[in-house]
């Protein structure tokens, strides 16, 4: 199995009159690039996903990091807080780093 991967962007409505933030989950399988949406209840290929969905990803987080963050930060921080883990993934566990380190001092 190939690395698995959060993402997190715009996809647009109806008609594209109107884009919203979304997260989704890809992955590879057998050279294969896999979607996995569980909102809209799909598993497609990457490129057919991303052409009905004109999606826009902007943040990106692979499997083997969200398990490490939960494994080091769950204590502190509280991971069904998902959104702001999605899009702010870097600077949340910058925070999370040094307030580990000041509970260490």
């Amino acid at each position: 199995m190939e690395p698995t991967e959060l993402v997190t962007g715009y996809i647009y409505g109806v008609a594209d009159k109107g884009k919203f933030l979304h997260s989704w989950v890809e992955c590879g399988k057998e050279g294969k690039e896999i979607v996995m949406d569980y909102t809209m209840n799909v598993g497609m290929k990457k490129d057919g996903y991303y052409f009905l969905m004109h999606a826009e990803p902007i943040a990106r987080i692979s499997d083997k990091d969200v398990k490490e963050d939960i494994r080091r930060f769950g204590h502190f921080f509280d991971f069904s807080n998902y959104t702001q883990y999605l899009l702010f993934r870097d600077e949340t566990i910058r925070q999370l780093e040094e307030k580990e380190k000041e509970l260490a001092r």
